[in-house]
């Protein structure tokens, strides 16, 4: 694994051991159901696409939690933001892993008239935005995600003109600023993850 140098203070400014995890649930990329990550970094203008499952591949353990240190084991910490900082609440657990340390991850430059400033965007704007742009960048071709195809055995279907059909190929879009030079946040651990509250 490379080693990576990640500051994070000035994003997390609390002192991330003192935050209360007792919140916190298994949610994240070992829990998805996707196929493949796009990662989108507007601090550097790179998307980062990887299959879920290389992903999941290049994370060390514990990815779950069987006792209190495992919660910030090894490179794994929690962090905090919104109104649960103030309260000292963890609000997710994960590790940030060099993209180049993913199986197959490819960076790919976001097209000069998508690249905007999210700062004045709150965290659901972001996470639309990067959800757009990479759909836009799927339909020009500089996302190119290979299509899953299935023979077709149906007569009725076949009698249509369909030999074969691609399968769905569910996509995970995650804004993760700077993860181009710092690495891809992977999530194990999120707290209020059914927006139940």
């Amino acid at each position: 694994m490379s080693q990576m140098m990640i500051d994070d203070s000035w994003l997390y400014p609390i002192e991330k051991a003192s935050f209360k995890t007792y919140k916190l649930s298994e949610f994240g990329i070992q829990t998805e159901t996707s196929t493949y990550r796009c990662h989108v970094d507007f601090l550097n203008n790179m998307v980062i696409l990887f299959k879920t499952a290389e992903g999941l591949a290049a994370m060390p353990e514990p990815i779950g939690i069987s006792k209190s240190a495992d919660w910030e084991a090894g490179d794994y910490y929690v962090l905090s933001c919104g109104d649960a900082r103030k309260q000292g609440i963890a609000t997710a657990r994960g590790i940030r892993i060099d993209h180049r340390d993913i199986n197959d991850a490819k960076a790919i430059e976001i097209p000069y008239d998508l690249r905007l400033n999210t700062r004045e965007l709150d965290r659901s704007a972001k996470g639309r935005r990067a959800e757009e742009v990479v759909d836009i960048m799927i339909k020009r071709g500089l996302i190119v995600i290979p299509a899953i195809f299935v023979p077709v055995s149906s007569k009725s279907r076949q009698l249509e003109g369909v030999d074969s059909e691609s399968k769905n190929i569910p996509l995970q879009v995650k804004h993760d600023k700077g993860c181009y030079r710092r690495g891809v946040f992977l999530q194990t651990h999120e707290w209020n993850h059914k927006k139940e509250f």
